[in-house]
């Protein structure tokens, strides 16, 4: 007797590895979210947009619009806090459903969509673009990830984490072994250039904005001189 083949999805975020998952594969479910459009996802087939839509989007301003164009023309859905009119794609998230199963520890849309592969009784979920990475603001939201990994975990489920991921991930074994500090060393030597950089970056912005500035200034004063010799 043939097996029954496995239901697999692959939960994709957008940290850098998420070009890792398993697109090319039609046996895998992929999963996006938010404004994740804008990377060009070769294939998916559910999307995720658990925030409030109706305030604006600092990263992509039109982002309503574009979710509604992305989400019909792909012709996939996209859950969301209830049914929008000119998202026509837009189902309203099963929250009272997931919230009485497995109670209210969300804190993050990347544990809202492990816990509907969960629900749904997926065998395999893979979670690519995923870091939450100790030294960056995605820290305090890693702990729900990890608590639905081990949710499906503990169900059986077999779950995927790319080595460059930070879930799961602990540099040393307590009270077993020493910790590995010229790790932790280079980790924040390698924030340290990052943060360097950026200061720098921005620092070169500022110049040049207090050089446009000034400039504007001087042709501002200058239109006023004439200005004031045309009315004399």
């Amino acid at each position: 007797m043939d097996e029954k083949p496995r239901k697999k999805v692959a939960i994709v975020g957008s940290a850098s590895h998420w070009n890792k998952a398993p697109f090319h594969d039609d046996s895998w479910e992929i999963w996006g979210l938010n404004e994740m459009y804008v990377m060009g996802l070769p294939r998916v087939t559910r999307w995720f947009e658990i925030h409030d839509i109706n305030k604006p989007n600092p990263n992509v301003p039109d982002h309503r619009k574009r979710l509604a164009d992305f989400t019909s023309e792909k012709k996939i859905p996209v859950y969301m806090w209830q049914h929008y009119d000119d998202i026509p794609q837009s189902l309203p998230y099963p929250k009272d459903e997931i919230v009485n199963h497995f109670g209210r520890y969300f804190t993050n849309g990347i544990s809202w969509m492990i816990a509907m592969a969960i629900y749904e009784g997926f065998d395999v979920i893979g979670i690519w673009g995923v870091d939450m990475a100790v030294d960056t603001e995605w820290e305090k939201q890693r702990p729900s990830c990890e608590y639905f990994i081990g949710w499906a975990l503990g169900k059986g489920i077999e779950v995927i984490l790319p080595p460059e991921s930070d879930l799961l991930f602990s540099p040393f074994l307590y009270g077993f072994e020493d910790e590995p500090r010229d790790r932790l060393y280079a980790k924040h030597e390698a924030r340290e250039k990052e943060l360097t950089a950026r200061i720098a970056q921005t620092e070169q912005q500022i110049n040049q904005m207090q050089a446009e500035l000034f400039s504007l200034r001087g042709a501002r004063d200058d239109s006023r001189y004439w200005k004031r010799l045309r009315v004399c």
